[in-house]
């Protein structure tokens, strides 16, 4: 099976450093300095929308920059199905 084609971002390295300065060289998701930034971008439009580390970046990609999908998964986090389980483990 092919894999679907989006846009490619656009940013210049001009772009690219007015971001670094504005999220002062950190993830715009968790603020970690001590990680490559990449540029993240929408896979809809091909827009920039900041950077990010790359887990970051991959994580969204993968949720298919779906607030639905990560809000389930934030659900699914704070209330997993196991917990309502009355079976205790050794």
């Amino acid at each position: 099976m092919a894999r679907r084609k989006h846009p490619r971002p656009i940013c210049s390295s001009v772009e690219r450093q007015a971001l670094m300065d504005l999220q002062a060289d950190k993830c715009a998701i968790c603020g970690r300095d001590d990680v490559d930034l990449h540029v993240d971008h929408s896979r809809r439009t091909g827009k920039t929308r900041g950077l990010l580390g790359r887990q970051h970046n991959t994580a969204l990609g993968m949720f298919h920059d779906s607030p639905k999908l990560l809000r389930q998964a934030l659900s699914y986090l704070l209330k997993p199905p196991a917990r309502s389980l009355s079976v205790s483990t050794p």
